[in-house]
């Protein structure tokens, strides 16, 4: 292994035990101090918020932040005290909770639908080849085509031609 990997494992084991180290001194509390935040809570915020919420290229230490979920519940409650969604992404959110309610109304409702707008279109078919039918813009012949070969086999077994008989 080369130097730069070796140095990179050592770097994401020593970030790792550091992560398990906050959230077994977090515990269940809300902030590292008690009930108020205090500096060493905007210090680890100002560490973990970006790590948490950015995107990476390599997501091996943020997957194991979001393992930490007391640390995770920690950010989540920061961000949400002290900043606070712009009228912008409120408006965002709003519309994307919209699109997901009509989505699953639509997804809900989608087998009776369906079957509704079958039923409809036969219903429409069958109206119109009824009207067809009875204007007389569609005609129907049935023709009974045994009855016309019996007919024809019957006229060819009574012929005796005339000179044949005596």
């Amino acid at each position: 292994m080369s130097d730069v990997k070796l140095l990179e494992n050592k770097i994401f084991k020593d970030a790792q035990v550091c992560l398990n180290s906050l959230s077994t001194r977090l515990g269940e509390a809300e902030y590292f101090s008690g009930e108020m935040p205090a500096m060493l809570d905007a210090v680890v915020f100002g560490y973990l918020a970006p790590l948490l919420k950015m995107p990476l290229l390599n997501k091996k230490l943020q997957s194991h932040l979001r393992g930490c979920k007391n640390l995770c519940l920690f950010i989540d409650k920061i961000l949400l005290r002290y900043f606070p969604s712009s009228p912008e992404e409120l408006e965002e959110q709003r519309k994307q909770q919209e699109r997901l309610h009509k989505k699953q109304a639509e997804v809900s409702d989608f087998p009776n639908k369906r079957r509704n707008k079958i039923i409809a279109a036969l219903f429409a078919i069958t109206g119109m080849v009824g009207y067809a039918l009875l204007t007389g813009i569609v005609q129907v012949e049935i023709v009974d085509e045994n009855h016309s070969d019996n007919q024809d086999l019957e006229e060819e077994m009574q012929y005796v031609p005339s000179g044949e008989d005596e």
